[in-house]
């Protein structure tokens, strides 16, 4: 029962989100103003770049030029899914998301989990257990996706930017020391 309640839940949730951003934007075009919505933050849209997240190596980086590389692979891949969801056009381009993220998973965790078993990282079976979620997590978009799921672009937004903001910067900021004492960088 439980579990039910709380599947209905989060579907009320993601609901109830997806319909006040898009309130949100149809108020903001009617007045013709170009706002985005992100992480309870309203960014206003004035000749600059628009993405919705940016790279920002002060909170973001690593210090592995390697590990950064793919890490910015993975803000690229919110702001293309945001701009097609901007532009109503968001389940067009979910399948290539999700596609992208199961080959980024592939080449980021490995490269990840390499120099963990290579130089013995203390907390490499934490860190395998978070990616294994984040792959389990990934797939199930995958399954949603193939079944026709009406809110999973939001949903798939939600959950790459709560993973960037607890893990990018977050648990993987605790292994750049690690990194820098095997001299990887």
């Amino acid at each position: 029962m439980i579990k039910v309640l709380t599947k209905k839940a989060q579907l009320l949730r993601l609901f109830l989100y997806y319909f006040f951003y898009l309130k949100f934007l149809i108020t903001a075009q009617k007045k013709k103003l170009t706002f985005i919505l992100f992480w309870g933050t309203i960014y206003k849209k004035g000749g600059i770049d628009m993405a919705i997240m940016k790279w920002d190596p002060e909170k973001m980086s690593v210090q592995v030029a390697e590990i950064d590389r793919q890490h910015q692979k993975l803000v690229s891949l919110i702001n293309d899914l945001h701009d097609a969801m901007k532009t109503g056009k968001g389940k067009d381009v979910v399948g290539k998301i999700i596609k992208e993220l199961i080959n980024y998973t592939k080449v980021h965790f490995a490269t990840e989990e390499k120099y963990f078993d290579k130089f013995g990282y203390k907390d490499t079976q934490k860190h395998k257990a978070i990616h294994s979620q984040f792959v389990e997590k990934v797939l199930d978009f995958q399954e949603k996706y193939n079944n026709g799921s009406a809110l999973l672009t939001i949903e798939i937004m939600n959950f790459l930017s709560k993973w960037l903001k607890d893990h990018i910067m977050g648990e993987d900021q605790k292994y750049v020391s690690f990194m820098h004492e095997n001299g990887i960088k």
